[in-house]
């Protein structure tokens, strides 16, 4: 975690979302009030990356959502999530590890990598993307705040 209390692989994915979907509103565990019981099933949410005016929720699993308890604890806030209406995006620390570790990968990959979960998700949403050289730029902006530009 940074001195802001978001965690690095966090910042960099909403931080690309924000040049990849330019106008949405996109925050950061920003906690949704008021969700409805879902087959009796009701929990609190905080996720990770909120994109609002989509109703999407992106939420970065980590290693800890492995493990039995928080996996049960993840399926009923799916439930309650989608029953109120959000899109669930689970990403993997597994799967998109470019997000963990930024040092270990190009930073054309990496921009791949959030442009493969928007396309994936959100492909009705992106009314135009910025031109590469654009993403290009507030990629390496964004790496270099995380202090992890020229790392690789």
């Amino acid at each position: 975690m940074n001195n802001d209390g978001y965690r690095k692989e966090q910042m960099l994915l909403a931080e690309l979302i924000r040049v990849l979907l330019p106008k949405s509103n996109i925050k950061l565990e920003e906690p949704l009030g008021n969700l409805d019981k879902v087959d009796e099933i009701e929990c609190k949410c905080i996720p990770d990356i909120l994109i609002e005016d989509k109703k999407v929720v992106i939420r970065m699993n980590g290693e800890i959502h492995n493990k039995t308890k928080r996996t049960l604890k993840d399926q009923d806030q799916k439930i309650v999530l989608e029953g109120n209406g959000y899109e669930v995006i689970d990403v993997w620390f597994d799967e998109y590890p470019e997000f963990w570790n930024p040092k270990a990968y190009q930073e054309d990959q990496i921009i791949e990598k959030a442009k493969s979960i928007i396309y994936k998700h959100l492909v009705e949403s992106v009314e135009s993307i910025d031109t590469v050289d654009t993403i290009d730029t507030n990629n390496v902006k964004i790496m270099k705040e995380l202090g992890e530009y020229g790392k690789v």
